[in-house]
């Protein structure tokens, strides 16, 4: 066990005032002890304008008016007042956590779990472990908010092993997943794609009582077309059906995405004519998957049908509508028609982005056609 001691400053003489902090063997790691640190600074000092502060090396430094630091300093600064009143800090059961009528609402638990987010939005996942080991040794309950903030992490992390002692550990706390945890540890069974344990899951969940959302059937096609099964994908959306769960735009993009994957456009286009009888109609995601997977095969003219489709249900193409169009012709050799289609964004009033340039000066460059390259960058 190590004990740290922290002295309060305020603007006058130094008074000292007892605040220890647990630490054992699932301490915090040094991405969080930074945070509290620097939130301490931050504490001594009244007025909360820009200023300059002295770094640990000595060199002045000007406070950072990055979001993410100002969000990690607020709550950092936050829990460091907590620990100071917090029950658990000789390493005992934290009382908050543990009181059934209180459940959830320890804000030691609180905190950390937002600057797990934090951590996660960073991109620093791997420092969330730590936190998440901190909270536990420490004698505090982690709230299913923090549980499915872990398993974010872990999925990011390509962690998945670790997702059944995560459920393992829920259950030894007594306590009864939600819905959004399911659908993170679905997720995190689908990425790795094992998907019989995905719909292990997925049936207990249903077992428990936790009812099913459009999210959670999401994720499960997704799970499928990441395997290539885009006919038990299919099977999904029926279930959906029968269950009375109603999909919706995303749903039936995913399904056209993993029929593309498949090179099975027919099946394709069926799931858009499904998404029109269902009152949803079509986006630019769902175009563009479809004119990808045509340009992919070969038939660049077939995605560049799609542009108009998109015009006749007043829908207008973006730059990668047309990017994905020009990109095809120039695969296939047909410049000309390439170049036409610039010109056509710039009469739908689409900007060409640098990609679509790119695309144009390398079609052009591969087939030693160097003349027109000056045409192109003259658009």
């Amino acid at each position: 066990m190590l004990l740290f001691g922290l002295l309060l400053q305020n603007n006058r003489a130094l008074e000292s005032v007892p605040f220890a902090i647990f630490v054992g063997s699932a301490s915090f790691s040094w991405a969080s002890f930074k945070l509290q640190s620097q939130s301490r600074m931050e504490a001594a000092e009244n007025n909360h304008s820009e200023r300059t502060k002295l770094s640990d090396n000595g060199k002045e430094r000007t406070e950072r008016d990055d979001h993410f630091q100002n969000s990690s300093s607020k709550f950092a600064k936050s829990e460091s007042k907590l620990l100071s009143s917090s029950k658990c800090r000789d390493g005992s059961i934290c009382a908050q956590c543990f009181d059934n009528s209180n459940q959830g609402r320890c804000r030691i638990v609180h905190s950390r779990t937002k600057m797990m987010k934090l951590l996660i939005e960073k991109g620093e996942v791997k420092e969330v472990q730590s936190v998440f080991d901190g909270l536990v040794g420490e004698g505090h309950r982690p709230s299913l908010v923090t549980f499915t903030t872990l398993v974010c992490a872990l999925t990011a992390q390509k962690r998945y092993k670790q997702l059944k002692s995560v459920m393992s550990r829920i259950a030894e706390y007594g306590m009864k997943p939600d819905v959004i945890l399911y659908n993170a540890i679905l997720n995190g069974f689908c990425q790795a794609r094992e998907i019989d344990k995905a719909m292990d899951i997925f049936r207990k969940m249903k077992q428990s009582g936790c009812s099913p959302t459009t999210s959670t059937f999401n994720t499960i096609i997704k799970g499928y077309g990441i395997l290539g099964q885009p006919e038990e994908a299919s099977k999904v959306l029926k279930m959906m059906h029968e269950t009375n769960v109603k999909p919706n735009i995303r749903t039936y993009n995913i399904l056209i995405n993993a029929w593309c994957a498949k090179n099975n456009l027919t099946e394709a286009r069926k799931v858009m004519s499904k998404m029109r009888a269902s009152d949803i109609l079509p986006d630019a995601v769902s175009y563009n998957t479809l004119a990808k997977a045509y340009a992919q095969s070969g038939e660049a003219y077939k995605a560049e049908k799609l542009v108009i489709e998109m015009q006749n249900e007043y829908l207008r193409p973006n730059e990668r509508t047309c990017g994905i169009v020009i990109n095809g012709y120039c695969k296939e050799g047909r410049m000309d028609d390439a170049l036409r289609v610039l010109y056509r964004m710039i009469d739908l009033e689409v900007p060409p982005n640098l990609v679509v340039f790119n695309t144009l000066v390398k079609g052009y460059t591969d087939r030693l056609h160097f003349a027109r390259i000056d045409e192109v960058l003259e658009n």
